[in-house]
C-alpha cells in the first residue's frame, strides 16, 4: 500500500484529507472564542473584492465557510448556508479552496444554486486560522469576534445556536 501511495501523490493527498475529515474532531481553529478574526482581502467570483472591513461594516453576525467543490459534506451544507443567508440577518461568506479556478467554481455555484457570496482562494487565510480539512466553518459576531469554529459538516441547528450567541454577544457589548 505504501508503494502505491508513493506512486500516486495526488491520490495520497486526497486520501489524507478525506481521512482527516472523517476522524475525531480536534481543535478547529488557532483562534480562540472571543478573538477577533484576522483582516482579509479576497476576490469574489465576479472579481469584486471581499474584505473583513466590508463584513465589519455590515454590523451582522458572519458565517465564514471554507469549502471545495469535490467535498461531499461541503455540498450537503449548501442548503443550510442558503437558509442562513436568506434570513438577511447574517452575512455568509464562502471561500472556495478549489485550485481549478473561478470558471469551474462559478459553474458549480450555478448548478447547486448557491445564493450567498463566494470568494476564490484564501488558502493562506485558511491555514492561518488552523484549517486542516473542509468544510471548516467559523461563526463571528458583528464585531468579527469568534463565537464558534466547526471542522466538518455543521447542522442548521448548530449554526442557529451559534448565531443566537453571536447576537447575544453584540447585545451584551452594546
Amino acid at each position: 500500500m505504501k508503494a502505491f501511495l508513493k506512486a500516486q501523490p495526488r491520490l495520497s493527498a486526497l486520501l489524507l484529507v478525506l481521512l482527516a475529515g472523517c476522524g475525531p474532531q480536534g481543535p478547529a481553529s488557532t483562534l480562540r472564542v472571543g478573538d477577533t478574526f484576522p483582516e482579509f482581502r479576497l476576490k469574489s467570483l465576479d472579481g469584486a473584492p471581499m474584505t473583513s472591513e466590508q463584513a465589519r461594516q455590515a454590523r451582522r453576525p458572519v458565517v465564514v465557510n471554507f469549502w471545495a467543490t469535490w467535498c461531499g459534506p461541503c455540498v450537503r451544507e449548501i442548503p443550510t448556508l442558503n437558509q442562513i443567508h436568506a434570513s438577511n440577518e447574517v452575512s455568509v461568506v464562502a471561500v472556495s479552496l478549489d485550485k481549478a479556478g473561478a470558471d469551474e467554481v462559478k459553474a458549480f455555484v450555478r448548478s447547486h444554486e448557491v445564493s450567498y457570496p463566494v470568494a476564490i482562494g484564501g488558502l493562506d487565510l485558511f491555514r492561518r486560522l488552523g484549517g486542516e480539512v473542509v468544510p471548516f466553518t467559523l461563526v463571528l459576531d458583528p464585531d468579527l469576534r469568534l463565537i464558534a469554529a466547526h471542522r466538518g459538516l455543521v447542522s442548521l441547528h448548530t449554526l442557529e445556536r451559534d448565531l443566537a450567541r453571536a447576537t447575544e454577544s453584540r447585545a451584551g457589548a452594546g
